[in-house]
C-alpha cells in the first residue's frame, strides 16, 4: 500500500472512532437527568379537631401532597370566616370566642383547604346561687305527707340553694351538684344553641329512708359568669307510692373562683331542702 493511501485510511478510521465514541458519550449524558421537580397537588389541615369550647385553643398546620406521592408539612396562611366565633392568633393558633360555627381557611402554594369548626359555650367552673320553685305536685304517699305544703314541704315561690362544680371536655360536661347540702352528680352536653342540657341525681338516706332526687330535664345557659335556666326534680322513696315533682328556675347563679362545691348555702329567703324540707319530709314518711 502506498504511504499516502495508508495515511488517508488511518485518518478516516480515527475520525470514525472519534465519531462513534462521541455519540456514545452524548447518549450517556442525556440519560443521567434527575427528572421533573415534584409539584404540590393538594392541601389538608391537621390535626382533625372540629370542636372547641370558648377560650380553648388549637394549633393547626397544613400538609401538602406532592405529585410524586410524598408529603410535606407547611404553615398555611389562615383566616376565619366568622371572627365572632373563632379567631387566629400567632401562626395557626385558633381560639374559640363564642358559641357557634366558623369555617377556617388555609392557603399555601396556590392551594386551599377548609374545615367547619364548632365552638361550644364554656360551663367549666364552680357555680353558686339560688333557684325558685315554680311548680310543685305530689301523689301517693308524698301527697299524704304534704310534700307540697308551705308549712311542712315545698311550695311555689320558695327560694332554695344550688351549687355546681363542672368539668368540660369540648362539648361534654360532667361534675357535682348540690341541692342545698344534698350532694349528687350531673352530666350532659352543650347543644348547638350553647345550652347545657343534661340530668342530675342526688340520693340521700335519712333515718332509714332512702330518697332519690332525679334532676331531669336540666337546661342552663351561660352568659359570661352568669347562669340562667330551668330544671325539674322528681323525688321518690324506696317502698313508697307516688312522687313529688318540682319545676324550678334559676334566679341568681354566678361562677366563682372557688374550687369547692358550694353546699349548705344560707338562703336569703325560704329554707334549704336539707334543713326544713328534708328532715320534716323524712319524719312524716316514717309515720
Amino acid at each position: 500500500m502506498r504511504p499516502a493511501t495508508q495515511f488517508a485510511l488511518c485518518v478516516a478510521m480515527a475520525v470514525g472512532l472519534a465519531s462513534c465514541g462521541g455519540g456514545g458519550g452524548s447518549g450517556s449524558g442525556s440519560g443521567s437527568g434527575s427528572g421533573p421537580t415534584p409539584t404540590p397537588q393538594s392541601l389538608s389541615i391537621t390535626p382533625g379537631t372540629a370542636l372547641l369550647k370558648v377560650n380553648q385553643t388549637e394549633t393547626f398546620a397544613g400538609t401538602v401532597t406532592l405529585s410524586n406521592g410524598q408529603s410535606q408539612t407547611v404553615q398555611p396562611t389562615w383566616q376565619s370566616d366568622n371572627t365572632t366565633v373563632l379567631t387566629f392568633e400567632n401562626g395557626g393558633v385558633a381560639r374559640g370566642r363564642s358559641n357557634g360555627t366558623a369555617t377556617i381557611i388555609g392557603t399555601n402554594q396556590g392551594l386551599t383547604a377548609t374545615r367547619l369548626i364548632r365552638v361550644a359555650t364554656d360551663y367549666q367552673g364552680t357555680w353558686a346561687g339560688e333557684y325558685v320553685v315554680r311548680r310543685c305536685e305530689d301523689s301517693g304517699d308524698f301527697r299524704d305527707i304534704d310534700f307540697c305544703d308551705r308549712e311542712d314541704g315545698f311550695y311555689v315561690g320558695e327560694v332554695l340553694e344550688l351549687g355546681l362544680m363542672l368539668q368540660q371536655d369540648r362539648d361534654q360536661v360532667n361534675g357535682q351538684m348540690a341541692l342545698g347540702s344534698l350532694e349528687g352528680i350531673t352530666s350532659g352536653s352543650v347543644d348547638a344553641n350553647g345550652r347545657y342540657v343534661g340530668t342530675g341525681s342526688v340520693t340521700v338516706s335519712e333515718d332509714g329512708i332512702s330518697l332519690v332526687f332525679a334532676v331531669s330535664p336540666l337546661s342552663f345557659n351561660a352568659d359570661g359568669d352568669r347562669l340562667t335556666g330551668t330544671f325539674s326534680v322528681t323525688v321518690t322513696a324506696v317502698g313508697l307510692t307516688g312522687q313529688g315533682v318540682l319545676d324550678a328556675e334559676l334566679t341568681t347563679m354566678v361562677r366563682t373562683a372557688s374550687g369547692v362545691l358550694p353546699t349548705g348555702l344560707p338562703p336569703t329567703r325560704g329554707q334549704s331542702p336539707s334543713a326544713g324540707g328534708l328532715k320534716g319530709l323524712v319524719n312524716r314518711l316514717k309515720r
